[in-house]
C-alpha cells in the first residue's frame, strides 16, 4: 500500500549558543516521500527478529487514502501510538510479530476501538496519544510481546539514553525500508528543545541526533523506549513531530509517557 503521510524528525546539537533558530513543526501528513528500498531510520542499523517484540506497524485507511504509522503493543489486547495517526482514519491494519513492512500476524481495528485523547490539539501537537483496542488479542511469543510503562510519576530521563524504532525513511527524500530499523538517541531537557520548537510542553520529550541518528518519514506513534532489548524495555516516548525544515534540522519531539499513565489505565483497564 501506498503510504501518504507520517512523521519527519530531525537532528540538533544539544550544545548552547546565545540564540537559536525557531523551527516550525510539522504534522507527518503534510511531508512528502520519494520511494526507495535502501532507506531506514536515519544513522540507524536493521533490527533482528524478535529484537522488539512490541513493536507493531499499522497501515491507516480513510476512504482510498492511506498513511503508514509505528506503534507498541502494551498488552496483548492495546496498541499504544501517536493521535496524529489515528485522526481521520476509519480503520487500521496492525501487523506485529515481523521485521518487513506490513508483514506478520493481522488484526483490523474499526475506528470506533480507537481511543483518541480528546485533548489532541493539532496546532499545538499536545495531546498527540492514541489506542487501539484488538478485536482480537495477539499471542504472546519469542516475535509478539509487550513494552511496559515507566513506573516512576516523572522522570526528565536527560542525558538518558533511549532506543527508538520504525519504520521510517533514512532521510529526505528517501523511502521507507523493508525491514524494521533501530538508533539509539539521547534525552536532552525541554529547556533545550524549546530552543527549537516553542510549543514544548511538559507532556513532551525530546532527543538530541548531533550524532546522526532520528527518525524520519514513516516512524510517527512509535515507540522510544528505555532498556530496549532486555527482559524488562519500558516506554517513555511516542513519536510525534519535528521540523518542517527536514529530518535533520531539529531535536525529534516525543510525547511524553509520563504524563499520561493515568490516562491510559483509565482507558484499558490496564493497573500501572
Amino acid at each position: 500500500m501506498k503510504v501518504l503521510a507520517v512523521l519527519l524528525l530531525a537532528l540538533a546539537s544539544a550544545s548552547a549558543g546565545p540564540v537559536a533558530a525557531m523551527f516550525k513543526p510539522v504534522h507527518p501528513r503534510d511531508r512528502k516521500m520519494e520511494q526507495s528500498i535502501e532507506s531506514r531510520i536515519v544513522g540507524g542499523q536493521t533490527a533482528s527478529l524478535g529484537q522488539f517484540p512490541y513493536q507493531v506497524g499499522i497501515a491507516f485507511e480513510l476512504f482510498i487514502f492511506g498513511w503508514f504509522c509505528g506503534g507498541s503493543l502494551i498488552n496483548k489486547k492495546w496498541v499504544l501510538t501517536a493521535a496524529h495517526c489515528t485522526d481521520g482514519a476509519t480503520f487500521a491494519t496492525v501487523y506485529a510479530g515481523s521485521i518487513y513492512l506490513e508483514v506478520g500476524e493481522i488484526r483490523v481495528v474499526p475506528s470506533n476501538k480507537f481511543k483518541q485523547h480528546s485533548g489532541f490539539d493539532i496546532d499545538n501537537i499536545v495531546n498527540d496519544i492514541s489506542l487501539l483496542e484488538l478485536p482480537v488479542p495477539f499471542i504472546f511469543n519469542d516475535h509478539i510481546g509487550k513494552i511496559g510503562l515507566p513506573t516512576a510519576p516523572y522522570d526528565d530521563y536527560v542525558g538518558q539514553m533511549a532506543t527508538v524504532s520504525g519504520w521510517g525513511q533514512t532521510g529526505d527524500g528517501e523511502g521507507q525500508p523493508q525491514k524494521l530499523q533501530w538508533a539509539l538517541v539521547v534525552a536532552i531537557s525541554n529547556e533545550v528543545c524549546k530552543k527549537s520548537y516553542n510549543i514544548i510542553q511538559p507532556s513532551h520529550i525530546c532527543t538530541s541526533t548531533a550524532n546522526g541518528q532520528a527518525t524520519c518519514y514513516g516512524d510517527s506513534g512509535g515507540p522510544l523506549a528505555i532498556n530496549a532489548g532486555t527482559t524488562d524495555p519500558r516506554q517513555i516516548g511516542i513519536v510525534s513531530f519535528g521540523a518542517s525544515a527536514g529530518c535533520t534540522a531539529a531535536p525529534s519531539a516525543y510525547t511524553r509517557v509520563t504524563s499520561f499513565i493515568n490516562w491510559i489505565s483509565t482507558e484499558t483497564g490496564i493497573p500501572f
